[in-house]
């Protein structure tokens, strides 16, 4: 009598299991590392193509905070340095907002919304472009009284939260 048995598999068949396995798990473990591009990036990915194609010239930013500063006033009456809303041309007026956070990702901006949300505050995320790259601002607001705007603060600063204060006109 022999001593192996009669029904074993051949080597290779096991060094080929083996082979077959390793690269299935290395091919998962690459998949795991792609990630799929934001809709923000999409759009990203598309000007640029449009930019290899065609060379454009660069569109200017358009900023009215040159025509909205001068007919700002800021009131140093009370040591404070508040700033009063007047109108401009009796038309536009300003609104106060506490600006949270600016994040290039939709999901960071989306979390600090549902933070303040869970706060009780009027949340609402604004999404700008700055030199090509999409920024998705987190604000609290806009408050139409002084007391609203400092219970705002109050509360931003007991949860640890940073902010600062945003001026713009009414739409």
């Amino acid at each position: 009598m022999s001593d192996s048995p009669s029904h074993s598999v051949p080597s290779w068949v096991w060094l080929f299991t083996g082979v077959a396995t390793g690269l299935f798990l290395a091919f998962l473990y690459y998949l795991a590392g792609i990630q799929t591009p934001a809709e923000g990036d999409k759009e990203q990915t598309s000007i640029s193509q449009r930019h290899s194609v065609k060379q454009e010239t660069p569109k200017t930013p358009s900023f009215d905070f040159y025509n909205v500063l001068p007919d700002v006033e800021v009131s140093t009456a009370k040591g404070k340095g508040q700033i009063s809303s007047k109108t401009i041309n009796d038309k536009t007026t300003f609104e106060v907002l506490l600006q949270t956070g600016a994040f290039t990702l939709p999901k960071d901006a989306d979390k600090r919304r549902v933070e303040l949300l869970l706060l009780g505050l009027n949340v609402n995320i604004q999404t700008i472009d700055i030199k090509g790259k999409t920024l998705h601002r987190v604000q609290v607001g806009p408050f139409d009284s002084n007391s609203g705007l400092k219970n705002a603060k109050n509360l931003l600063k007991q949860n640890g939260i940073e902010h600062i204060q945003r001026q713009s006109p009414k739409k």
